[in-house]
């Protein structure tokens, strides 16, 4: 492909760093969307392995290999991202800017940069196309530098990366110049700590975040030297897998964490509803879906057998059992107490049930259910059970289970 077709063609940039079954899930919904669009992707990724992986999974798949593997370009990018992001978010926003500074080489002025190991529309790839070349579309129309999808703004007024177009938009330069103008504004060297003393009590307290890529963006938008807005589309049921699943209808946003609480926002200031619409699926079959592949995947049996479980005991008061009560509450199913080997929750209350210690569970009527999500305490909890003599079923609820 010459530099001609290549400035004119938008492509996408395929972020991936892991290889677990939900971040291949999520790469894999990705491939297909840009074969859809019918775009070439490229790969950013720092790890040999997952380099190897991704071939394997094209191979055995039948997709097109992308049109190139790109290790994030660290040397280049280290001085400017020091000047005002947090060693622990260096490497995120190293593989963040590496698309711009490769579109740039390229001669690529329009690309996708996709957070493509945690992010999941759980709707088909065509629809998807549909709805990204729309927002394709009006950023170019409206002169929009770079139009993400509402991951964060609704929620907590914060731009954010994960599913971005950028239109003919030189992001490199842009942190630049935003550095710039902190030394104008400043005077002399600006470093990290000057950036955060200056913003604490504005930008990042409020965003209750560390100082990483998406908050130096937002910073940018906010003094006008980045024209950056966000899009959403009417009736798509979007993943951040292991954040939340939402569903956006009518205005109001259905956040559901792990499906233990359902959260309403109102749709951002500024965000663009774009024209189409999803077609308009069942929210309650979506969920339906996601309990059965939630129960036959963890403990073997459909919803319908385990709402038919009398007097279910919960082994476990962490999160994890938090979620499985909410699961268990939304089929009908009857959990009558948690149980656990820490002996200071003994005799209190948690979500409504009374705690009781393991020994009381020798002669009583139930069943009992292990939800620790830690390897080390479920092997010693279920020796313990054995001990007893008492029948148990596991139930973790891990990030794969969240991705159908």
């Amino acid at each position: 492909m010459n530099e001609a077709a290549l400035s004119s063609k938008t492509v996408f940039y395929l972020k991936i760093n892991a290889t677990e079954d939900s971040d291949l899930k999520c790469f894999c919904h990705w491939v297909e969307i840009a074969d859809a669009m019918g775009y070439e992707y490229y790969v950013v990724v720092d790890k040999d392995s997952v380099e190897a992986a991704i071939r394997n999974l094209c191979r055995l798949s039948g997709y097109t290999e992308p049109r190139e593997f790109i290790p994030s370009y660290r040397e280049e990018l280290e001085t400017a991202c020091r000047s005002f992001v947090h060693d622990k978010w260096l490497n995120v926003a190293y593989a963040l800017l590496t698309p711009s500074v490769h579109a740039k080489r390229n001669h690529i002025d329009f690309f996708w940069n996709i957070d493509a190991d945690d992010t999941f529309f759980h709707e088909s790839p065509q629809d998807c196309a549909l709805m990204l070349l729309e927002a394709e579309q009006y950023a170019k129309n409206h002169d929009i530098d770079i139009f993400s999808f509402d991951m964060w703004h609704s929620l907590i007024s914060h731009w954010s990366f994960g599913i971005s177009f950028s239109n003919n938009c030189d992001w490199v330069a842009c942190v630049e110049k935003g550095i710039e103008w902190l030394r104008a504004t400043f005077g002399g060297e600006f470093d990290i700590k000057q950036y955060c003393v200056y913003f604490k009590h504005d930008m990042f307290m409020k965003l209750s975040v560390n100082c990483n890529l998406d908050a130096y963006f937002n910073f940018l938008i906010r003094y006008s030297m980045l024209n950056a807005r966000c899009f959403y589309c009417e009736n798509v049921l979007f993943e951040h897998v292991g954040h939340r699943i939402t569903f956006y209808g009518e205005e109001i946003f259905y956040g559901l964490a792990y499906l233990r609480e359902t959260e309403r926002f109102l749709r951002g200031d500024g965000v663009v509803k774009l024209a189409r619409a999803m077609p308009l699926k069942s929210l309650s079959q979506f969920l339906a879906a996601f309990l059965e592949r939630a129960f036959v995947r963890n403990i073997g049996l459909n919803v319908e057998d385990v709402s038919k479980i009398d007097n279910i005991i919960l082994f476990g008061c962490g999160e994890n059992g938090g979620i499985a009560r909410t699961l268990l509450k939304k089929i009908g199913a009857n959990v009558t107490y948690f149980c656990d080997n820490n002996p200071d929750l003994w005799g209190y209350v948690c979500d409504g049930l009374p705690i009781i210690s393991p020994d009381k569970l020798c002669g009583m009527d139930g069943t009992v259910m292990i939800t620790t999500s830690i390897d080390k305490y479920r092997n010693e909890i279920k020796c313990q059970l054995e001990d007893y003599g008492i029948k148990y079923l596991s139930f973790t609820v891990g990030v794969t289970a969240t991705c159908i």
